[in-house]
């Protein structure tokens, strides 16, 4: 059962939708967070927030929203 994201900010959606994994950087180092993961309260560090779908492909949001931005404007 995949894991349902949403990453928003205050001006936008910047990714929706299925993963198999998301990893995220704390301030301790990477996590990575698995479906039915135990719920968790930390502090996130500066980094990259990747998203793994179920096709095994890795993205990143906000290269994915620079990318979209970029050709819209």
């Amino acid at each position: 059962m995949p894991i349902k994201v949403e990453i928003v900010t205050q001006e936008r959606v910047l990714y929706e939708g299925e993963a198999e994994m998301v990893i995220v950087p704390g301030s301790e180092g990477e996590m990575g967070i698995l479906p039915h993961h135990t719920p968790l309260l930390s502090t996130l560090g500066y980094g990259e927030l990747r998203i793994k779908t179920k096709a095994g492909r890795s993205t990143s949001p906000s290269s994915a929203a620079w990318s979209k931005s970029s050709q819209t404007g």
